[in-house]
Parts: C-alpha cells; structure tokens; sequence
C-alpha cells in the first residue's frame, strides 16, 4: 500500500493550488467577526473563572447591587487587582466538571493581550490553526500518506464545526490538539517502541487529560486498541501502553481527587444534561450531528426547498460516511481501520448507551464528539485520496469538489453567526438585543439565576441600559425612572411577584422563538406596561 500511495505523489501539485487557497479559506473564516458573534454564556464563564469569579459569586454580589449599567456588570469579565492567580484557580476548583489547563493557559494570555472576547478567543484560533498540521501529522502516521494528509486539510479548513470552534472562548480547540497529539504519539511508539516516544505519549495523555475528562473516554479506546491489536498478548507493547496510561491517570488524581470530593457540586452545574427530551428528539439530534463537520444551514420545522435540500445532503452524506467506513475496512491493514472504528465508536457507544439508560441529553451536546469526528473525517479523507488520486475517476473529483464547496457555503453562511448547536439558548440574544436598544433609557429585570445570561447579552446591549438582577426588586422606586422597563426570562413565580407589587402593572411578551422541541432551554423577553410612568426620551 505505502508504494501505491507513493506512486501517486506526483499527481499532488496539480492540486496543490487548490489545497493551498483551502487553507487560507480556512484561516480567514476563522478570523472573521471574531469579537462580534455571541459572547454566550459557557465564555462568560470562561471570562469569570479566569478573573477569580464563580457563577454564584456573581449571582450573590450583583443581586445586592440594585441598578447597574452595562460596565459594572462587565466588571467580573476582566482581570482586576483584587483578583490574583489564586482565585482564579479556587474558581477553577469550584467547578471541577471542566479540567483546568486552557483556563490557566487563557489566564496568562488574557494578561498579556487583554480580555476582550477577541482577544479571549484568539487563543482558540491559535490553538485551531496548530491543528491543521497535527491532522497532516496524524494522517502521515496512520496511512504513511501525503494525499491523506492534503485532503484531510482541505476539509479540515472548511469544516463549519471546526471554524465555528475556532471561534469559541472554551477548550474545545486544545482538546482536538490535544486528542491528535496523543493519536500521532501513540502511533509512533506503537511503530518504533522505545523509551522517548512512550515519554511523549505519556506527556500527551497528561495534557489531554488536563484539558477534557472526557480523555478518559479516549484512553480507554486507546487501551482497546492496543489490546486487539497485540492480540489480547501480555506483549511489550501492551505493557508499556499500560504503563504509560497508569502514569498518565497518577499523574491526573488530583484532579480525579477533586472531582471525587466535588460530585454534588458537578451535578449542580451539569443538570442541562439529565434533562428529558424524549427518544425521538435524542435519536434525531444524534443522525443530525453526524453531518455538521461537513455542513450547516438554518434548521426549523418546516417542509419547503431549504429543509429538503438538507435532509437530501445529509442522506448522501450518511451513504458516504457509511462507504467511508466499509472502504477503509477492505482497503487498509488491520492497524489503521481498527484505530479509526475505535475513535469513532468507543466514546460514541460508551456516551449514548449511558444516555439510553439514564434518559439524559449529554451525547446530543456536539462540542463533546469531537473523537467521533475526527475519525470520520480520517476515513472520508481515505476514501477522496484513494479514488481521486489512485484510481483518478471523475465522479469521485466531482463528488469531491461539491464537498468542498457545501463546506465553504457553511463557513459564508456563519460569517457573520454562529450556529445554533453552539451557542443554545443564546442564539436568540440578537433578536432580544435589538428590541432593548430601539427604547430609550431601558432597564432590565432579571432573577438571579438569569445573571450570566445577562451578562451574554450585555455584549449587544446599548451602554445606556441599566440592569436589576434581583428576585424582590424594588418597582415603586424603578417606576419613577422609565416606563421602558422590560423583563428577561421570568419565571411563573418572578412574573406573580411583579403583578402584586403594583396592581396597575401588565406583563406583555415581546418576544418568544420557536421552539425545535417541547422541553428546549430558551430565553424570552417581557415588558411592562404602565400608563402612568413618563420616561425621558433621551439618552
């Protein structure tokens, strides 16, 4: 096989302009509007913990405040002198489901470049772009192959997921270094079995573990690989996989240690993950995030061109992955499919089993696939080279060059957005936005529950609006100020409250989305109605 893929080396340059513009896509589609998309609430919390803040820090300081404006309620997004490294790492401890190493790295980079969302999420478009020759790095290893390695590229760059993750103030960017790494070190020390290239692995299981818990995941599809490999022997090999996984996960217990001690406090802040959502809507979020590497388009229920366009590519694309898959099994040794099954199917089936059991929702969360589709792009990356390039067949460059471009469409489409599966609930913080800052002089009632969602959407809010976060604020005294005083999110209970505070008040919803399932998590916005209140019309 190494002498056929060799033989085709040649055929490169004549794609290699088109590899190259690829790239550069790739990096201008991650630099693009990178400060202005949605700041949601996952990177506020990035911002907080890094600055020495919890969530219920927050919660409990600015419930005591009374009316605040934009700036103070920013405060807790910046690094201040009252704040050291110290607490950044208390805050870090206080939320132990997220392992801590691009928290300090974000830390450290957020004092020497600043702690804007631009700057915060630079570090992620760094991390993304060192990616790229990770993939190529991986791809050399795995399949010994330059046209694996430049194809893989091409769709790597133009991944609407991995653009859109590029983008994004939280790990997922050093988790797919990471999650490389450890595949590329392992390889070589499975090929060459010496004491450095074990060293190297055992530093990436470290690091990787450090970045995600959900590495543990991968470790173990790493120890099955191993073990089928040699063939369930006791062999060298296996002993010093064994070896080094062990030293990985001491080397991780006292994070594990402070995860064992923190259980309640991680149910506390993941229970988004055992909320019901039903069968159906799991199974279909399941199929829909199978594609997403490869397209995205705005998703609604509806039955007109667009949707039929979608399912119609996602149906080929399901045919393609599938024949991706059953290729790379009849064409490549043992070694290399059997790495790329496991990647792919270890954490998936380990993730949505625990899901079918429990009735929760975590598997539905994309961010947390990204080992699932890393394998896929490796076995659709096989599969292009391997007919474009050895057998030069037409269909297959066709086939290739259509990939290509719902890739690029999707990066065009987000240019300016992000989707939907990323930001949640945030994603209608646009719309919400829009309708606060065409009234003047606006305030803003929230419970306390709501404040990081308020400080999501205080990143499009005009400068001018003051804020009340608080579960008995005090409307005699706000009513004087402005009758353009609207109410984010409230619940049934906040909503009873604010009737009985003054009769005269009238609740009205100006804005609600559509929902894609019963149980979605979403945010709405009320206003009061008050005809007495007279409110300055100036800013």
């Amino acid at each position: 096989m190494k002498n056929r893929w060799s033989d085709s080396y040649e055929k490169i340059p004549r794609w290699l302009c088109f590899f190259i513009i690829l790239l550069v896509l790739g990096i201008i589609f991650r630099c693009a509007n990178l400060g202005t998309k949605i700041y949601w609430v996952d990177e506020v919390l990035t911002s907080a913990r890094i600055s020495g803040y919890t969530k219920q820090d927050i919660i409990e300081d600015v419930s005591k405040k009374g009316l605040i404006n934009i700036k103070d309620l920013q405060y807790y997004q910046k690094l201040n002198p009252d704040k050291n490294f110290n607490d950044t790492f208390k805050a870090l401890i206080k939320s132990p489901e997220h392992a801590p190493l691009y928290f300090i790295i974000t830390r450290f980079w957020v004092q020497i470049f600043g702690g804007n969302p631009a700057e915060v999420r630079s570090l992620s478009l760094i991390l993304s772009l060192l990616a790229l020759p990770c993939f190529y790095w991986l791809c050399q290893e795995l399949f010994n192959s330059n046209l694996v390695g430049w194809v893989t590229l091409s769709l790597v760059s133009v991944s609407p997921f991995y653009v859109s993750y590029a983008q994004e103030a939280r790990p997922y960017s050093l988790w797919i270094v990471t999650l490389l790494v450890s595949s590329i070190t392992l390889l070589r020390a499975l090929r060459l079995n010496n004491y450095f290239n074990w060293l190297f692995y055992l530093i990436s299981i470290i690091l990787s573990l450090y970045t995600s818990l959900l590495s543990i995941l991968v470790l173990l599809g790493h120890q099955i690989y191993v073990l089928l490999l040699e063939k369930f022997q006791f062999s060298q090999k296996y002993k010093n996989h064994l070896i080094a996984v062990s030293l990985g996960l001491i080397s991780f217990s006292p994070w594990l240690w402070i995860v064992f001690h923190s259980l309640q406090r991680i149910q506390d802040n993941t229970t988004w993950m055992r909320v019901k959502i039903g069968l159906l809507a799991v199974a279909i979020i399941w199929l829909y995030s199978t594609f997403i590497i490869f397209i995205e388009t705005p998703i609604y229920l509806a039955f007109d061109p667009l949707i039929v366009t979608r399912a119609t590519i996602d149906l080929t694309l399901l045919i393609l992955i599938c024949y991706s898959l059953f290729f790379l099994y009849r064409q490549t040794s043992k070694s290399i499919w059997l790495f790329v099954f496991i990647q792919i199917f270890a954490s998936m089936i380990i993730f949505r089993l625990y899901d079918l059991v429990t009735g929760g929702q975590g598997s539905t969360a994309i961010r947390y696939m990204i080992p699932i589709y890393i394998g896929i792009q490796l076995a659709v990356a096989h599969l292009f080279a391997h007919k474009i390039f050895l057998k030069d067949q037409r269909f297959w460059k066709r086939s290739f060059i259509i990939l290509i471009l719902i890739g690029v469409c999707s990066c065009i489409y987000l240019w300016d957005k992000s989707p939907r599966y990323q930001k949640t609930r945030n994603v209608y913080n646009p719309a919400i936005a829009s309708i606060i800052n065409q009234s003047h002089n606006s305030i803003l009632l929230a419970e306390p529950e709501q404040a990081i969602d308020i400080i999501s959407m205080s990143y499009l809010l005009d400068k001018t609006t003051q804020v009340n976060i608080n579960s008995n604020p005090d409307l005699s005294q706000i009513l004087e100020k402005c009758n353009n005083i609207f109410v984010f999110n409230p619940s049934v209970k906040f909503q009873d409250k604010i009737k009985q505070e003054n009769q005269q008040i009238q609740l009205e919803k100006v804005y609600q989305p559509k929902l894609m399932v019963t149980n979605e998590i979403f945010i709405s916005l009320w206003k009061i109605q008050e005809s007495n209140q007279v409110c300055s019309q100036t800013h």
